[in-house]
């Protein structure tokens, strides 16, 4: 963060905790968002984005 701004540094990372709240699957990952330490992911977090990016991949068109 480069601002020195109070209120930029008050909110810098509440756009990143929306994106994360939208994109929990249920009501634990909601919470778990909200309430536990910075940085908490859910289980099994990191092989559902390997999971999701392979899909992406693999549904990409090929260049000519």
């Amino acid at each position: 963060m480069t601002s020195k701004n109070p209120i930029t540094v008050q909110f810098y990372e509440f756009p990143r905790l929306y994106k994360d709240l939208i994109s929990a699957r249920n009501s634990r990952e909601f919470f778990g968002y909200l309430f536990n330490g910075p940085g908490w992911r859910p289980k099994g977090y990191r092989a559902r984005k390997a999971a999701e990016a392979a899909a992406e991949k693999a549904t990409a068109p090929a260049d000519s």
